[in-house]
């Protein structure tokens, strides 16, 4: 029984080191590059003197590039709360006063935006790391790491007008993981459509369920979802098999009878959505 969801990376990282595992508007990213990276990124937060245990947050656009740093940070033993580059100034502020982020990891360009939140802590910057190579003081942190640990904390909308953090567990993502790839039958072959903000929680299955079984990980620029026949022509181009988007974003492809220019019928098989209610009349 797995203990943690970096022995999936670890694995397909060693049985398809060449594939690709990560696809997004900068190139692409094996799962080769992507294991050395995100053991990289642990070895840096691990010479911080971070954790394990400890809040880490994520701060940049939304690219290969927040994945990389989620399971770098997974790999040093603590878990990762994305905050979007896009959150109001209040928002943000409550989610760091609930989190209390041991660390941040963003890019030069973003973290000058960052400073201007209530932090006062270390950063991080992606671009100052350098691929890992085995390190024993990572590999070490891997093995402490057991299922029960935190993997991730998501912050809610906030209705009342605080943001509540959702606290989850590898077992948590293991158990769902397994269940998605058994009952959708997800193959290493398959080609994911990321649709989810990764601060969403839709974005796991698409995360995790391509990571198990080493497909790839397309992240969808977020302005063709407001061009519905040039997002068909994506999948299509792209030979997408499996997307899991919420309703609205299919409903706009529906509404605007975008499948009357592109027929994706010879490359998509999986229509999977969560989150709102799907009308009839879209759904048929």
């Amino acid at each position: 029984m797995k203990a943690s969801v970096m022995e999936w990376l670890e694995e397909t990282a060693k049985a398809l080191p060449e594939k690709t595992a990560l696809w997004d508007e900068q190139g692409t990213v094996t799962y080769q590059e992507y294991y050395d990276r995100a053991t990289g990124i642990a070895r840096a937060i691990i010479d911080h003197k971070i954790g394990p245990g400890k809040p880490v947050v994520v701060y940049m656009e939304k690219s290969s590039k927040v994945l990389v740093s989620f399971m770098g940070i997974a790999c040093s033993g603590n878990f990762y709360s994305p905050i979007d580059v896009g959150m109001p100034r209040e928002r943000v502020n409550k989610i760091l006063e609930a989190l209390q982020p041991a660390l941040v990891v963003t890019t030069s360009q973003w973290k000058e935006d960052f400073e201007k939140f209530h932090y006062s802590g270390p950063y991080l910057l992606y671009d100052d790391t350098a691929p890992g190579k085995n390190d024993p003081l990572v590999q070490q942190r891997m093995r402490d790491r057991i299922d029960t640990d935190l993997l991730y904390v998501l912050f809610t909308s906030g209705s009342t007008g605080v943001p509540k953090g959702v606290a989850i567990t590898h077992r948590n993502v293991l158990d769902y993981i397994e269940w998605v790839t058994e009952t959708f039958l997800i193959e290493k072959e398959d080609r994911f459509g990321n649709q989810a903000p990764f601060y969403f929680d839709n974005s796991i299955l698409d995360i995790y369920g391509s990571m198990k079984m080493g497909a790839c990980l397309y992240i969808i620029p977020e302005k063709l979802f407001s061009q519905p026949v040039r997002l068909l022509e994506f999948i299509k181009e792209n030979q997408i098999t499996t997307i899991f988007w919420v309703p609205s974003a299919l409903m706009v492809i529906s509404k605007l009878k975008a499948f009357r220019n592109v027929d994706v019928s010879g490359c998509l098989r999986r229509v999977l959505f969560c989150g709102e209610v799907m009308p009839n009349k879209q759904l048929n």
